[in-house]
């Protein structure tokens, strides 16, 4: 699949050669728009050292990642707007999952990133483990937070909701205010503190569509990336069993559980999780 890409510069803090962009030691602070396909794709940098590409979940703005990234010093954060985002502009046709990899490909070769390594959340992690396939040279190593295999995997249920609500419960109180109270602190848990603004029609019809057809079960043992697979125990969206599924079946791959994690563990436990993803992006030079 061959996209056309040319870049729509925003605001750029930099003047490099495409040269010193590649060798993944540049400091840069930059947002720009880069085309991809009739898509205006929204691509986001900061910091200094080996670029790592941050993949989003649904309805995620890139700026979600600042919890994180404060923990990731030592690497250039690349945040791409996935298609139906809100720092997304544009409605083409809708993508499948080897579509999006593919963008981000493109993406990557424009701003001249040859090689990087990869953290997708969520519906990010889908497209990360099938950038990893399609383009095994781009991706060093792999992050795989709060994802699945897509088909195939254990899904979202009422028992699931019910186990994360149970997470952190004191035992015998199970009245209507510790109903309420723990209903709160689950959608906090799982959507972030303004879950309610969180829906983005245009999103699901881009990611969502994608998803529902895919699947990386068949795969998983052909990925040849180092891989840190990370899932909350009370995450009640993407259960915990499947990111079980990931780590047994990717051949190089660790699980790190986030106790009482919910989906949104990568962010709203941040000062546990980023050290944990800086120490095995820095231990699993290759």
């Amino acid at each position: 699949m061959r996209i056309g890409v040319n870049v729509d510069l925003g605001q750029t803090a930099t003047g490099h050669s495409p040269a010193s962009r590649r060798n993944g030691t540049r400091a840069t602070a930059s947002k720009q728009l880069v085309r991809v396909a009739g898509r205006r794709i929204s691509v986001s940098r900061s910091g200094t050292g080996p670029p790592l590409l941050l993949l989003n979940g649904m309805g995620r703005a890139p700026a979600t990642w600042s919890p994180l990234q404060q923990h990731l010093e030592g690497f250039e954060c690349i945040r791409i707007g996935m298609p139906g985002c809100p720092d997304t502009v544009g409605r083409p046709p809708v993508l499948t999952m080897q579509g999006f990899a593919a963008l981000v490909i493109a993406v990557l070769h424009e701003i001249g990133i040859e090689r990087a390594d990869v953290l997708g959340y969520s519906f990010g992690g889908l497209v990360a483990q099938q950038l990893a396939l399609d383009a095994p040279a781009r991706v060093r190593r792999l992050v795989l937070v709060s994802t699945s295999c897509g088909l195939g995997a254990t899904p979202s249920s009422p028992a699931a909701w019910w186990n994360a609500m149970l997470d952190d419960a004191p035992p015998l109180s199970y009245g209507p205010l510790w109903f309420t109270h723990q209903w709160n602190v689950t959608m906090r848990r799982q959507f972030g503190p303004n879950w309610v603004n969180r829906l983005w029609p245009n999103e699901f019809v881009q990611q969502f569509v994608a998803a529902s057809r895919w699947s990386s079960l068949g795969w998983l043992a052909r990925l040849p990336q180092p891989t840190l697979v990370v899932t909350g125990t009370a995450d009640a969206l993407v259960p915990p069993e499947n990111a079980t599924v990931l780590s047994s079946r990717i051949p190089r791959a660790q699980l790190y559980r986030v106790h009482g994690g919910g989906h949104l563990c990568v962010l709203d436990r941040a000062a546990e999780v980023g050290p944990v993803i800086a120490g095995f992006l820095r231990a699993s030079e290759s």
